[in-house]
């Protein structure tokens, strides 16, 4: 993580990824029909933490938050849930359209 930059994130909703940006460069990108568990997103998260400062982590973590609803599609109550990357990301974008 370069201290003097600052990356941000936006979705793809052609490829279905949450692409990092620095200096209006696409530089990294994470692919949400790539994570169908728990273990998954928490790797993304805990892989994110490490490369980028706070205000970062907040607005990646918040993407996640808002795609996949972890608490009601992912794990509630402790528990485990099935669940499909690609088709919840699909679902977001239908409802909430392809500019976010």
């Amino acid at each position: 993580m370069d201290e003097n930059r600052e990356y941000t994130f936006k979705i793809n909703t052609t490829k279905l990824t949450i692409d990092a940006f620095l200096d209006n460069s696409i530089y990294s990108d994470v692919n949400l029909e790539e994570i169908n568990s728990c273990a998954e997103m928490l790797d993304w998260i805990f892989h994110m933490h490490k490369r980028h400062n706070a205000k970062e982590f907040y607005e990646f973590c918040k993407l996640l938050n808002k795609i996949f609803d972890p608490q009601s599609n992912c794990c509630s109550w402790g528990k485990e849930k099935k669940f499909n990357g690609t088709a919840l990301t699909r679902e977001f974008i239908k409802k909430n359209g392809r500019n976010n």
